[in-house]
């Protein structure tokens, strides 16, 4: 049991013999206890008191916790795992979008980026630099679009869902680029086509990424929940990071050694 209060709590070794019972009256005599601090008891299963504010502890039992007054804000801590399943389906298309546009990203970039050659010269490590400096790019690009989104609206929510869903699709389009060579000399092998698809990639990245982290707290019923949801926020990139970086080794094996 937690209690919260700008009074002194006795602390346990201070009670000494005194009996509980007298505690309790001397506590609720007290005036400026009721009227003007803030107080919360929270059952845990211990059936202690703790000062957040002070070391001071002071052990009740149930029924005597009960005896404070209607003024004592109760609560069960089990109810903390109801909310947290309640803001996750609240943020549920924030959460999905999220893991959806990292999962996507990782799965391509950088493994699959690093294995498509230049047309003109082959393997050219200067034109994989050049892919990975233009995904950084058109990715800050995106983010700063997002600027341009400030208000959260229904089209805005279609708009991340149909591109978070959609960047998948350049997953197959570069597998037919010049993949290892493998279309050097070939009328279908341009460069302007992988380059044109990393820059697409980046910029969906950036854009819709941005949009999910700067509206998610605003879809939330209760502001005091905003720490629930940015923890389950940042835990969804890390969702999407570890789906992507996994998926990427998947993506290699099938676009680049057929299997």
């Amino acid at each position: 049991v937690v209690y919260k209060s700008l009074h002194t709590v006795p602390s346990a070794d201070d009670v000494g013999a005194i009996e509980m019972s007298e505690v309790i009256e001397d506590m609720e005599s007290t005036s400026s206890f009721r009227e003007d601090n803030e107080k919360k008891v929270i059952f845990e299963p211990n059936l202690k008191i703790i000062s957040y504010d002070s070391a001071d502890s002071l052990a009740l039992p149930i029924e005597d916790i009960k005896n404070l007054g209607t003024n004592v804000d109760i609560r069960d801590c089990n109810g903390d795992m109801d909310k947290i399943l309640d803001v996750m389906s609240t943020l549920k298309f924030f959460i999905v979008t999220i893991v959806l546009i990292f999962a996507g990203t990782l799965s391509i970039f950088p493994a699959l980026v690093s294995e498509i050659w230049e047309c003109g010269s082959g393997n050219s490590a200067a034109f994989t630099a050049i892919l990975f400096l233009l995904f950084n790019i058109f990715d800050a690009v995106g983010r700063g679009l997002s600027a341009f989104a400030q208000d959260l609206t229904l089209g805005l929510l279609y708009t991340i869902a149909i591109l978070a869903v959609l960047k998948w699709t350049i997953i197959p389009l570069l597998a037919t680029s010049n993949i290892r060579g493998i279309q050097i000399g070939t009328p279908s092998c341009h460069d302007f086509y992988p380059v044109s698809l990393i820059c697409i990639l980046g910029m969906t990245n950036g854009f819709c990424a941005s949009c999910c982290m700067m509206h998610w707290s605003k879809v939330l019923k209760d502001p005091r929940n905003e720490n629930i949801g940015a923890t389950l926020m940042i835990f969804s990139i890390t969702i999407g990071l570890i789906t992507g970086s996994l998926l990427s080794y998947v993506v290699v094996q099938v676009v680049v050694f057929g299997i």
